[in-house]
């Protein structure tokens, strides 16, 4: 295995460990759509299937689909998940799909990763059916809101919010998302914010949800200039040290969008 698929995955396993954390959340706020019978569904950058085998839990879906740009992934999910489930390789931004394939289609931290948002958000309104429901899951801060603030923490996040300006990212925001829905007329759209905090979840849970500990050779804030090593190192053992004590609290957002395409 290459050193780039084998870094890869690497990212999603713990990506998989998030949304294996988060199963239990997204299948709260869902479930009051569980009800509903589908007859296909697509789940868009699907990583190692985790978020597909959750919408099988959720719904009556007689075809799931799971789509992913990446191969290794899509092999790794095909060998070790649910053989109901067919995966696929393909880009959201050009989905191998005709017009009105699905009745419901679901994309888990997708705007976040992939630029062109209005284009991809088209081709996921193309391939759902008239009277279909689309849902989006995503982070709204991930970066957790700390007390009392880990060492380096100021300039931690001035310096995260300079990478996000510099790589783009932060041209993403969930609300333009909302905005982007209502001006496509979408129906019975809903954004509800989603908390993750200490009082839903055990401090090792949101531990392991969150903290990563950095590969200081590789790190982007040290390899720019913003951080030294040294500081990357006591800023990590400072908030993990906080994360663990019981007189911290700390929380980060999430959000699900959902809507149905009535034209």
């Amino acid at each position: 295995m290459s050193e780039q698929i084998e870094n890869s995955l690497q990212v999603h396993k713990l990506i998989e460990t998030r949304a294996n954390i988060d199963e239990k959340v997204m299948l709260h706020y869902l479930q009051k759509f569980s009800g509903e019978v589908y007859s296909s569904a697509l789940d868009i950058a699907c990583g190692l299937g985790v978020t597909t085998r959750m919408l099988k839990k959720c719904f009556h879906i007689e075809r799931l689909f799971g789509i992913d740009i990446e191969d290794e992934l899509i092999d790794y999910a095909k060998k070790n998940y649910d053989k109901g489930i067919e995966y696929m390789v393909g880009d959201a931004m050009n989905l191998p799909f005709e017009d009105c394939a699905f009745d419901l289609t679901f994309s888990r931290m997708l705007f976040e990763v992939c630029p062109q948002i209005e284009k991809i958000l088209d081709e996921i309104i193309r391939v759902t059916n008239k009277g279909g429901r689309i849902v989006f899951w995503g982070n709204l801060e991930t970066t957790p809101q700390i007390y009392p603030h880990p060492l380096y923490y100021n300039k931690y996040i001035e310096s995260e919010r300079k990478i996000l300006r510099a790589t783009r990212k932060l041209q993403y925001n969930p609300l333009q998302l909302y905005s982007l829905l209502k001006r496509k007329k979408l129906k019975e759209i809903e954004f509800v914010p989603v908390v993750k905090d200490i009082n839903n979840f055990n401090r090792e849970e949101l531990i392991k949800y969150y903290f990563e500990e950095f590969d200081i050779d590789k790190n982007l804030l040290v390899t720019l200039g913003f951080f030294s090593a040294n500081e990357i190192k006591e800023y990590e053992r400072s908030l993990l040290s906080i994360m663990k004590s019981e007189e911290s609290y700390y929380y980060f957002l999430e959000y699900y969008i959902t809507a149905i395409v009535d034209f």
